[in-house]
C-alpha cells in the first residue's frame, strides 16, 4: 500500500516531545514512522511512479504551509484501535484542498466515503479508557505550531515502512 506523508516541521523541543509522547503510548507505530499528516491512505491501484509523479504535480503549485494544532481529540472507533488525534486548526483548509487534489484524478476510486479532517494521530490503543488518560498527558502538545513543506511518499508491507520519494513543495 502507498501513503502520501508530511512529516512536520517542529522546534527541537516540541519534536522531541512529540515522539517521546508516541513512543510511550504507540510504540509500534513510532518505531515504524515519524509523527505525520497522512493525505494519501493505503492505495494499491496505482505504482508508486504514479503516486510521485502526481505528488511532483501537486507540489509544484503550492507553497509550504504553516500550521497550529488546536486541540487533542480522542477518537473511538467500534471495531479496531481507538486513537487520540492533534488536530489541526491553522493550515486545516489548505490540508483539506491538498487531499481533494489527490483524490481528484487517479486515486478517485480509492478514496472511500470518509471525510479528511487534518490531524496527527499521537495514541492508539484497543482500551479506550488508555487512550482517555493519555489525552489528558497530552495537554502540552495542543498548541505545537510547526510547518509542512514536502510529500513523502512511502510504501508499507506489514509493519515495514519504505521511503519512495521525498517531494518538496515549490509552488
Amino acid at each position: 500500500m502507498l501513503f502520501v506523508l508530511c512529516y512536520p516541521r517542529l522546534g527541537t523541543h516540541e519534536e522531541a516531545a512529540l515522539e517521546a509522547f508516541r513512543r510511550k503510548h504507540e510504540p509500534m507505530r513510532a518505531n515504524m514512522v515519524r509523527a505525520h499528516v497522512t493525505l494519501v491512505f493505503g492505495v494499491r491501484h496505482v505504482s508508486p511512479d504514479t503516486l510521485t509523479r502526481l505528488a511532483e504535480a501537486i507540489a509544484s503549485k503550492t507553497a509550504p504551509l504553516e500550521f497550529s494544532i488546536d486541540k487533542v481529540e480522542v477518537k473511538a472507533h467500534e471495531q479496531g484501535d481507538h486513537n487520540l488525534f492533534l488536530k489541526i486548526d491553522k493550515g486545516r483548509d489548505a490540508l483539506i484542498a491538498l487531499n481533494r487534489a489527490f483524490y481528484a484524478g487517479e486515486l478517485s476510486p480509492e478514496r472511500g466515503g470518509i471525510e479528511f479532517d487534518p490531524h496527527i494521530t499521537i495514541a492508539s490503543n484497543a482500551d479506550l479508557t488508555a487512550v482517555a488518560k493519555a489525552a489528558s498527558e497530552a495537554q502540552p502538545l495542543s498548541a505545537m505550531v510547526g510547518r509542512l513543506d514536502a510529500f513523502d511518499i512511502v510504501a508499507r508491507d506489514g509493519h515495514t515502512l519504505t521511503e519512495i520519494a521525498t517531494v518538496p513543495l515549490v509552488g
